[in-house]
């Protein structure tokens, strides 16, 4: 019988990894949160829920990323992935182990809480090129190359989402596993 780790299992981890290290400019956000930030209903509800999480003041922050839309929970998500937020780039990094599958969920948590990253920004400068290949399964495979520029470091313009190699599962029950894996090495 095949087993998936659920959000309450990630979260528990999340919270071992914040007390191994024992600093305030890293966050790991509960999996929970993702659900309550990325499927607001109003403008307060949001404020309520992320101004408590003081993500301007953290140099890294980390998101778990699920395809779940439900906010009663109830494990109707399918897949898990990272969205990390890196103050010295000034920018969400994409880690999908099953790259591709809930890329509209981290577009919509990112189009969420960019604003909220403490940067004061107008337009981006930042250059990136984009490769297309396909992969084993088919489907549309693109590597974001990023140029350092200068909006990359100045916080007058917005953060911003690039796609990060990141290993591949082999199997589809994998992707918790993997997020708590890529989450320790990023830690």
């Amino acid at each position: 019988k095949t087993c998936y780790l659920n959000d309450q299992v990630i979260g528990l981890y999340f919270l071992y990894l914040s007390s191994l290290l024992n600093s305030s400019d890293v966050l790991l956000v509960q999996p929970f949160i993702f659900l309550w930030i990325a499927n607001r209903d109003d403008l307060e509800t949001f404020k309520y829920c992320i101004e408590p999480l003081k993500l301007s003041g953290k140099k890294l922050v980390l998101f778990t990323v699920n395809d779940n839309d439900v906010l009663s929970g109830g494990g109707s998500g399918t897949h898990w992935s990272l969205l990390v937020y890196d103050r010295n780039m000034n920018a969400f990094l994409r880690l999908d182990s099953m790259e591709g599958v809930n890329n509209s969920d981290s577009m919509k948590l990112y189009e969420a809480v960019k604003g909220y990253m403490g940067t004061s920004y107008g337009s981006s400068s930042l250059e990136t090129s984009s490769k297309s290949s396909v992969n084993g399964r088919n489907k549309k495979k693109k590597e974001v190359v990023a140029v350092r520029t200068k909006s990359m470091t100045d916080p007058t313009t917005p953060p911003t989402f690039m796609e990060c190699q990141t290993p591949q599962q082999t199997h589809g029950y994998d992707c918790g596993l993997y997020i708590m894996a890529v989450a320790r090495a990023i830690c």
